[in-house]
């Protein structure tokens, strides 16, 4: 890549040496249907090798009372972005008062 100075000159740049440089999204989600959410984050979870119904219980809560923030999590994260390194993941419910349903995760993959 090349990238032209005010001086008129051309100057190359290597493609990699952008390569660390740190970006961040924000995606703002009310759930509407949390069994249609537990559903779709059971079948992500089931999709994985070696991940029976017991487990996606375990990871996701039950269908009956399903733990909104992981199944958040399943579905709104992939597991890798390639060429990247996930630094930091934060989810919070706005309703709560005292911040107790924050979930954070920092370089976990």
């Amino acid at each position: 890549m090349t990238k032209n100075l005010p001086s008129g000159r051309v100057e190359n740049i290597d493609c990699y040496a952008m390569s660390q440089i740190e970006y961040w999204f924000s995606l703002k989600l009310r759930v509407d249907s949390p069994g249609k959410l537990w559903q779709a984050a059971a079948l992500r979870c089931l999709a994985q090798p070696g991940i029976c119904e017991d487990d996606v219980a375990e990871m996701i809560g039950p269908a009956d009372d399903p733990s909104i923030a992981d199944c958040l999590m399943v579905l709104a994260l992939p597991e890798h972005v390639p060429g990247c390194t996930r630094l930091d993941v934060a989810l919070g419910n706005e309703g709560a008062d005292d911040g107790a349903d924050l979930v954070a995760m920092t370089a976990s993959r």
